[in-house]
């Protein structure tokens, strides 16, 4: 084990454990948007930066890895970064860019950073306004003025199905998430598994059958459905999968799964999804 100190308090990590898993198994909490656990580290977002004693920048801590000795804030000090303050600012910057920043209820990771932090959007710029985009797919759909960039779903698509199906194309208000090519996702290696949909933070991907409540037939919001856990019968992987229930009609709205489930680690095929 490694020895260090957070916000002025002996801790401990694993040899090689990255910043943000060795804060919350010690009990402090650091936001990120970017970061998953299934991904290489990336720090793309900057919303896990901390102060780290001989560093003359805050650190991404989801791409960080702890030392030891390392002297580790995630507060605000007279001789260190305003950490809190850092992380309102970064959040009240991604609002201000994005009109559509809570769409139909959807579980959303920006919204709900922003509640618990306290930020709100001061302005809205006037370019975040950002072009539709359409895809004949049945299945899924994409919100460019939902979207905040952070390359989860492209990401996923390169380390964890080893295909190309989604690039980042452009630049400052015009960038966007587009299949590559920017052809349609059923003309590239996509297999509609919905994997990049269940790792975006903001429901920019989403369900096309889920673009809201009264589409859907559902009495609540997306975010309120009931989940009863579950094995898919699709074949003989086992793959554990979370049954989405609307708890007034009962009907069951969606199906999702989860990083910790043993056989499948919260991936699914088009079929169990």
């Amino acid at each position: 084990m490694i020895e260090f100190t957070l916000d002025g308090r002996p801790a401990s990590a694993q040899e090689g454990e990255l910043l943000v898993h060795a804060a919350a198994r010690n009990g402090v909490f650091v936001p990120t948007l970017c970061h998953d656990d299934k991904l290489d580290p990336y720090g793309g977002c900057r919303m896990c930066v901390v102060g780290v004693e001989g560093s003359p920048r805050p650190l991404p801590a989801c791409a960080t890895r702890v030392t030891e000795g390392m002297v580790v804030s995630t507060l605000s000090h007279e001789n260190g970064p305003n950490v809190p303050q850092l992380q309102k600012t970064l959040t009240e910057m991604l609002l201000s860019e994005h009109l559509n920043a809570d769409p139909g209820g959807r579980p959303n990771e920006l919204v709900d950073l922003a509640r618990e932090l306290g930020a709100e959007a001061p302005l809205i710029l006037p370019d975040a306004k950002r072009e539709p985009y359409t895809d004949r797919n049945r299945l899924m759909g994409y919100e460019p003025d939902t979207c905040i960039l952070c390359n989860r779903c492209v990401r996923y698509t390169q380390e964890v199905m080893q295909c190309s199906a989604l690039s980042l194309e452009g630049r400052g208000p015009e960038a966007r998430i587009v299949p590559t090519w920017e052809r349609s996702w059923l003309d590239t290696e996509c297999e509609l598994c919905g994997g990049c949909l269940s790792v975006c933070p903001t429901g920019a991907i989403y369900e096309k059958f889920l673009e809201g409540p009264k589409q859907a037939g559902m009495t609540v919001e997306e975010r309120q459905l009931e989940q009863t856990k579950t094995t898919c019968t699709f074949c003989g992987v086992g793959c554990q999968i979370d049954l989405n229930v609307d708890p007034e009609t009962k009907r069951i709205v969606k199906v999702t799964s989860k990083p910790e489930y043993v056989s499948n680690e919260g991936d699914l095929c088009v079929k169990g999804r």
